[in-house]
């Protein structure tokens, strides 16, 4: 079921939803075992830095409305990080094998490439952007399945389990480079090379520092490869096009394009206007008016109408909340970074895939908010604390005993685990 979930992430519309919906009454609905799991997982290292930093941001966040004076509309971001709690008991009240939730994240990727494929070369559609209506959603969440795929290959390739199953899996990694090359979204693809460095870095684990170095190397030189054989007016004319915007932008403060050059003139007023109410910022109705109303000077009237964000998160939560949201966000990215960077470095090998997944989804989602307010999103926010919550579960009471694959036949690896 899990692996079900995880699969429709991008295809099917709320997809993105649905683990975190299920996970939260699995774990509403479990009174049973609800306080001894969370009892349990507080004792485990690296957990409270979790729960510091949810809580950190909520109460941030919480100030910040306070002192703006928001309506009660404002919070509803928040439910996702109330239920966080929920999620995990209910991730530990289903647990259902690894080889599921990796094989889901990989189905949930080809199912992204398949459709991005289709939107585009069949319907004709000029980004594809799956079943969210918008293509930033869909590429960068594309590349977190791409992401996960990779986790679940490293994992898969370290047991020598089914080639099948790794096979499925590098699949995925692929799939998900195309959704995201389809979709347009170019903010997101540094994940792509950060993709290719790790699974670089981990298969040459036990190879000589030579042979890391060399492999290294020649991911650095295929990533320009694989942006050339990409669609040219998707990839290539979007990347010159932004790469000019920039570089008029910096010469003159022109906005010559509606992606890169305008971002940056965006941005610089963002941080202007934060240094006048530096606390708590200013409220967001006046911060996009004064946005607006600045760019009225500049030859953009065709995409003024659209602009109700500042397009990055950092200067999003500067000029709206101040050094108080800054310090919310710091809470939440550095207690969910350090949380799975502690398992990473404690836990033995069969849980060192999650804890690795745990973190990149973190970088991924920083990375993603230099273009885009991804906490912002609601997509955004429900994948982060779902997946994020299903591998904390796994990595702290998944079954850690398997038994190796004969090399002349296949072995279920996971014979203890629970079901999907």
């Amino acid at each position: 079921m899990v692996a079900l979930l995880l699969a429709a992430t991008l295809v099917v519309p709320g997809g993105y939803a649905f683990l975190a919906l299920a996970l939260s009454v699995a774990g509403l609905s479990w009174r049973a075992g609800l306080l001894p799991s969370w009892k349990d997982a507080w004792t485990r290292p690296g957990v409270r830095w979790l729960v510091l930093g949810i809580a950190g941001y909520v109460v941030a966040y919480v100030l910040v409305g306070i002192v703006h004076g928001y309506k009660i509309q404002y919070y509803e971001p928040l439910i996702p990080f109330f239920l966080a709690p929920f999620m995990l008991a209910g991730a530990r009240r289903w647990l259902p094998a690894q080889r599921s939730v990796w094989l889901g994240f990989a189905f949930g990727a080809l199912l992204a490439g398949f459709m991005a494929w289709f939107q585009v070369y069949h319907e004709g559609i000029a980004r594809a952007h799956g079943a969210h209506g918008n293509a930033i959603p869909f590429g960068h969440i594309a590349l977190l399945l791409s992401g996960a795929s990779l986790c679940g290959y490293l994992y898969f390739h370290r047991r020598q389990d089914h080639w099948v199953y790794q096979t499925v899996c590098l699949a995925g990694v692929g799939a998900g480079f195309v959704a995201s090359f389809l979709s347009g979204s170019k903010g997101g693809w540094f994940a792509i090379f950060l993709i290719f460095f790790v699974w670089a870095w981990r298969v040459t684990a036990r190879r000589p520092l030579r042979v890391r170095l060399a492999y290294l190397t020649a991911i650095v030189l295929l990533f320009p490869a694989l942006l050339w054989f990409a669609p040219r007016e998707l990839v290539w004319d979007r990347l010159i096009g932004g790469l000019d915007g920039a570089v008029h932008w910096l010469s003159n403060g022109g906005i010559t394009e509606g992606s890169v050059s305008i971002r940056l003139e965006i941005w610089r007023f963002g941080l202007a206007q934060f240094w006048e109410r530096p606390v708590f910022g200013w409220p967001q109705s006046e911060a996009i008016s004064a946005m607006r109303a600045h760019l009225r000077q500049f030859d953009i009237s065709d995409v003024l109408a659209n602009l109700g964000t500042f397009d990055n998160l950092l200067v999003e939560t500067l000029m709206s909340a101040g050094f108080v949201g800054l310090a919310g966000l710091v809470c939440l990215f550095v207690g969910v970074l350090t949380t799975f960077g502690a398992r990473y470095l404690s836990e033995d090998d069969d849980h060192r895939e999650l804890a690795l997944a745990g973190m990149l989804i973190t970088v991924f989602v920083l990375g993603y908010g230099l273009s885009v307010n991804v906490l912002g999103i609601n997509a955004f926010r429900q994948v982060y604390l779902s997946w994020a919550a299903l591998w904390l579960a796994l990595s702290l009471w998944s079954p850690a005993s398997w038994i190796r694959p004969d090399k002349s036949g296949y072995t279920d690896p996971s014979p203890s685990s629970g079901g999907s």
